[in-house]
Formats: structure tokens, C-alpha cells, sequence
């Protein structure tokens, strides 16, 4: 197995307004950000209007570190044919997420990713971010482009086409290295206003971006693990507060798209509710109205290249409850490959279930609103286990890892230590056995129906499927048999967590069930696209099967809430 460049993942932490006055507050203060930055830092952002047809263009966005602005955002204003621009302050941040949207709620959210800005001139158009200013024909263009390569490789060369110009010759123009983990190369684009670009060693690995070639813009552009930005990764830039945390009471930025549209989270409102609760696996008391997170069937991402591999690890819905003593957490996985691909024979034998596998599960729980980190372990970039996963809102204070076969290996609860990140230190560690937490699984389903797409890669199945309301059917309408799913059901001593009942229904705690295949995740409830993110890309020592494997996942969806 590969391994990536051990270096620190840079992270934002988002947060958000959360009283009806601070809202006002914000849309105030957003009617000031005119064409004129106030002062310290700016960003002049121009947004493509040739392939919209809206009669508004808001630009909603957050400053590193600080508050999105109040929905729908700021006006822009016309800049030239096909563009439209606004200058806003950003003060001390280096840079800002971004989402455009008409006002009327369409958006342009960069898939749910939103779109990383820096400061300066910069410009969205289809998707690619640049530098520069689109309303000036610059003869002389330039792209200065820093890449971050797989650590096995030696060297890394550029191939790439100036938008509407020829390819250079394979393999390409030589980077040099720029500072650690990151190669550099300027090149002249002529009048073009970007370029296509894929990367190489030079030994014939290739990074094309699963064979969609990445669209570059001008000025600072950066790829790592598939991601465009365009901040200089070589310049370093004030670490965000690891305490700061959003308020768990306010409602998930709307901007933030899971992929879609039958993922929830908190459905109905619900965020669980009080009952008694026998930890076997069978999952008798749980009712509908519990589920704080509702998944998908058949989009774990080994579909996306075949479904040959077990055991199978499709999370499909959580559930919350809790009583004087404990939270009780019930999840489950389904399995549908009896209807989706019936030629595989082992979905009907051990193989296919979750329990048969010795692969680390965890649970991610923001209990104190006044606490949160990343998930980290010391400076990262992997959390405990040396799990590839980190949560850039910032809201983790406790993380419960454990394996998927109960009885193996050392499952713990891990707690944020003085300096926000988490280590293996006892004070900070509690064993489950000691801590009184426990977990079991049984056969079976609880759902009535169990919604999904009835595809496979080999068909031409892809995660952007997933956004096609009309894709999806009752799968067990179908045919699945219940028989093929597993329920996991789990306590927590709200003791091992410091915190009450009381305390648990009057301000509630935040919750993400992350679901590994090794060392990186393959799923998540609530659900984030980072989990499906390299789903069609081969994983490096078998290209059968999934780079989710092996890849690295920042989260970024809102947390399920559960009591309040």
C-alpha cells in the first residue's frame, strides 16, 4: 500500500451565526461589502455567467475561520460580457469558501464541496477556479501549478494542453520540488485563459483524474488527492483556534449538498428520542421516528468498480436513543447484491457480512459545544488507528473506535486532550470494557423499504448517479432479502462521555458514523461525498477494486443532532 506524504492537512473550521440576532448582525454587515474592500485582507471574486441563465447572482461565502455570510449572501455586480464580480473584506483570513446561488434557491456549491478562494483577483467558471482578472485580455498568461505527488514517486511531470492549444509531448515538463510534499511548474499559456492538465512520474503512473484531465485556471492553482485550490500550499498560514466550534443548535449551511436526494439527516426533525433500549442486535425497540441519519443501499464504493469484493460495508441509516444512564446508537448495513449483481455467489454466504471483517468502525460525537478539534491524533494527519479521516468543521471532541467483528482488538473512546487533538495517553483513552460500553450485531433489516439504485460500475454506474431522483427503487420491491443485512446496536455511559441526561435533552450532542475499509472511509452517516470522492479510481495494489481504500477524507457534512 502507498503511502501519501506524511505532512499536516491544512483545515478551516467553519462556523455559524446562531440567533436571530446575530443573523441580522451579518446582514448588515453584508449590505457594507461593496465594490471597495473596508480594509486588511480582500478578495475580488468574478463568477461565469455564460452558462446561467439567472437574473441574480449572490455570492454566499465564509472567511477562513469566520461566519458565512447571511443567505442568500452578497449582489454581485456586472463586470463585463459574461461576468459578474464582487470585492469583499475578509480581514485577517487568508482566504474564504464560496457558493454562488440566483436568490431563488439554485445553487452552485462546486458539488457540495464549495469552492476554496484566496485572496486577490480570482474567478469560478464552469467549476475551475483561477486568478486574474476575465475582463482584461492578458497576452501573456501564466499558470503556476504546485502538485502534490504519492510519496513513492521520485519525480513528477506536468502534461498539459493551454485551453484551445495542443498537448505538450509525454511525459510532459519536469516540476521541481517547491517545499515538502509539493511540486511546482510555471508555465506560459499564451492567450489562454487555462489549461488541461494530468501528472506523472515518468515510470507510467499517471494521476488524469480518473481520466477527466483537470481543468486549470491562471495564476496559483493547486491539486491534492484530486482537489483543485489555488492557495500557495508553500506559504504558511496561521493555524485556526482547534476550540472554536460552530453552535450545534444552529441548522446545517444550506450550501452543503451530501450528494443526493434521499440522504437526510435529522429527517422529520427527529433527533432520536427517550427509550429503553437491550443491546443484543436485534433492534426490536427501534422505530422510524429514531433515525437521526438516513443513508442509501448500494453506494458503498466497491459497486463503482465491480462488485466482486466482501464483506460489504453499505451503511444505510442510524438511529439515536437514550435513558438515565446511556446513549444507545443502532446502524445498520444492507447488502444488496442479491438483486444488484446475482451472479456474485458469496452475498448469500459468510463473506458478504460486515462481522466476518476485522476493518475499524468510528464514531465521531461533538458532546461539549465549547470544545472541538479535527479528529486528529497530535499534529495528523490521521486520527487514531491512523485512520485517513479529519473533520474540517472543527467540532470533535471525542472519538470511539472499535472493530467491526466485536470481541477483537482494543476498542476505545478517545477524548480531546489539553491541546484539542486527541493521543494515547490513558487519561484521554477509555477502554470499552471499563467504560461499560458495549456493542452487538444480528441478521436482518428493520426498515419496511430499502431505497437504492439497482446498478453496478461494470454498467456504467458512478457516484453521480446518486443525484438522480428517478434512479432510485424499493429494492426490496425487488427482491433483496432482508436476510442479507446486518444490525449493529451499541450503549454509551453518558458517565464516559461527561455528560446527563438532563444536560443530553437540553442542548443535545452532535454524532457522524465513519465506516473504514482498513484505514480510510468508505461511508459515512450523515452522509459526505468525500467518502465516494476516489470511488471510481483503482486502489493502488489491486485496480479491481476502490482508491477509497486507501485515499485521504476531509469531512465536511453537519453532524446528525441527537436530544436536541
Amino acid at each position: 500500500m502507498r503511502h501519501p506524504i506524511r505532512r499536516r492537512m491544512k483545515r478551516r473550521i467553519a462556523a455559524a451565526a446562531a440567533t436571530t440576532g446575530v443573523m441580522a448582525l451579518l446582514a448588515a454587515a453584508s449590505a457594507a461589502y461593496t465594490a471597495s474592500a473596508a480594509s486588511g485582507n480582500s478578495a475580488t471574486v468574478y463568477y461565469s455567467t455564460k452558462n446561467h441563465n439567472w437574473t441574480t447572482y449572490d455570492l454566499h461565502y465564509q472567511p477562513n475561520g469566520g461566519a458565512w455570510t447571511a443567505l442568500p449572501g452578497v449582489t454581485m455586480e456586472a463586470a463585463c460580457t459574461d461576468w459578474v464580480k464582487s470585492t469583499v473584506d475578509l480581514g485577517s483570513a487568508t482566504g474564504l469558501q464560496a457558493t454562488f446561488n440566483n436568490g431563488s434557491g439554485t445553487w452552485d456549491n462546486n458539488g457540495g464541496r464549495n469552492y476554496a478562494l484566496s485572496t486577490g483577483t480570482v474567478t469560478v467558471k464552469d467549476g475551475v477556479v483561477g486568478t486574474g482578472n476575465p475582463c482584461t485580455t492578458d497576452p501573456l498568461a501564466t499558470a503556476t501549478v504546485y502538485y502534490a505527488a504519492d510519496a513513492g514517486w521520485p519525480t513528477a511531470n506536468l502534461h498539459y494542453a493551454p485551453t484551445g492549444g495542443a498537448w505538450t509531448t509525454a511525459p510532459g515538463v519536469g516540476m521541481t520540488e517547491a517545499c515538502e510534499g509539493w511540486y511546482k511548474k510555471t508555465v506560459d499559456l499564451g492567450g489562454a485563459t487555462g489549461l488541461q492538465a494530468t501528472f506523472n512520474n515518468g515510470s507510467g503512473a499517471w494521476d488524469n483524474n480518473s481520466g477527466r484531465n483537470y481543468a486549470l485556471g491562471t495564476g496559483t492553482v493547486t491539486v491534492k488527492n484530486g482537489q483543485i485550490g489555488t492557495t500557495d500550499p508553500c506559504t504558511t498560514t496561521p493555524t485556526p483556534d482547534p476550540t472554536t466550534t460552530p453552535d450545534p443548535t444552529t441548522p446545517p449551511d444550506p450550501a452543503f449538498d451530501p450528494g443526493g436526494p434521499n440522504y437526510a439527516t435529522n429527517p422529520g426533525g427527529h433527533v432520536g428520542q427517550a427509550a429503553a433500549v437491550t443491546v443484543d442486535g436485534k433492534a426490536s425497540e427501534w422505530t422510524k421516528d429514531m433515525i437521526v441519519a438516513q443513508g442509501v443501499a448500494n453506494d458503498d464504493p466497491r459497486i463503482f468498480r465491480g462488485s466482486h469484493e466482501g464483506p460489504v460495508y453499505d451503511l444505510y441509516s442510524l438511529s439515536a436513543a437514550w435513558d438515565d444512564a446511556n446513549l444507545y446508537l443502532m446502524w445498520q448495513f444492507t447488502n444488496v447484491t442479491d438483486v444488484t449483481d446475482p451472479a456474485q455467489g458469496y452475498p448469500t454466504s459468510d463473506n458478504g457480512k460486515p462481522y466476518q471483517g476485522d476493518i475499524p468502525q468510528s464514531l465521531a460525537l461533538d458532546v461539549d459545544p465549547d470544545r472541538g478539534g479535527e479528529g486528529l491524533l497530535g499534529a495528523g494527519p490521521a486520527g487514531p488507528w491512523d485512520l485517513r479521516t479529519s473533520f474540517a468543521r472543527g467540532e470533535v471532541d471525542h472519538l470511539a473506535n472499535f472493530s467491526s467483528k466485536p470481541g477483537v482488538g482494543q476498542p476505545a473512546l478517545f477524548s480531546l486532550n489539553a491541546a484539542g487533538t486527541f493521543d494515547y495517553e490513558p487519561a484521554n483513552v477509555q477502554k470499552f470494557g471499563p467504560a461499560g460500553i458495549t456493542y452487538k450485531y444480528a441478521d436482518g433489516l428493520t426498515a419496511g423499504e430499502v431505497t437504492g439504485i439497482k446498478a453496478t460500475g461494470n454498467a456504467g454506474y458512478v457516484p453521480a448517479d446518486l443525484a438522480d431522483a428517478d434512479r432510485y427503487e424499493d429494492l426490496l420491491a425487488a427482491g433483496h432479502s432482508p436476510s442479507q443485512d446486518t444490525t449493529y446496536e451499541m450503549n454509551i455511559p453518558l458517565a464516559a462521555l461527561d455528560i446527563d441526561r438532563a444536560t443530553l435533552e437540553r442542548q443535545g450532542l452532535g454524532l457522524m458514523l465513519v465506516s473504514t475499509f482498513g484505514q480510510s472511509a468508505i461511508g459515512s452517516l450523515p452522509q459526505d461525498p468525500t467518502v465516494l470522492d476516489t470511488a471510481t479510481e483503482p486502489y493502488g495494489p489491486d485496480s479491481s477494486t476502490s482508491h477509497e481504500k486507501d485515499d485521504w477524507d476531509v469531512f465536511r457534512a453537519p453532524f446528525a443532532r441527537v436530544g436536541h
